[in-house]
């Protein structure tokens, strides 16, 4: 029942445009290990959301997909939407989900850490310098 509660709010939220709803959403039930999504279902609706919408309603879902793969330890699905959307935020999100003790491979660190030394210099030299 939970997962069918929070599934359908995240839904409301993309519906409202409410981003900052999103985020709180994912911060307040991740801090405390609530997030019962089935983000499955929610890919497949912001897929059929997006058809059509203006472009900050696309980032609206492109931020809440990001969020859900990030937060569902799909990490490398996560730093692929983070780096489709090119943002600063993006940016400190990447740098963030490298920095996770499950991310070992060089490969994968170098692949997404240069789209954020190209755009943001200062925060892709931090994942090598702050600790």
């Amino acid at each position: 029942m939970t997962s069918f509660l929070q599934t359908n709010l995240i839904k409301l939220y993309v519906e409202q445009g409410d981003k900052d709803s999103v985020y709180k959403f994912f911060k307040q039930s991740h801090n405390t290990k609530q997030v019962y999504i089935d983000h499955k279902e929610i890919e497949e609706f912001l897929e059929r959301y997006q058809v059509g919408k203006k472009p900050e309603e696309i980032k609206t879902c492109n931020v809440t997909m990001a969020l859900i793969l990030e937060y569902t330890n799909d990490n490398v699905r996560a730093l692929d939407k983070w780096m489709q959307l090119k943002t600063e935020e993006g940016c400190h999100k990447t740098v963030n989900i490298l920095r996770k003790s499950s991310i070992t491979k060089k490969e994968i660190i170098f692949k997404y850490v240069g789209w954020v030394l190209e755009k943001m210099p200062e925060i892709g030299l931090s994942l090598f310098v702050d600790k």
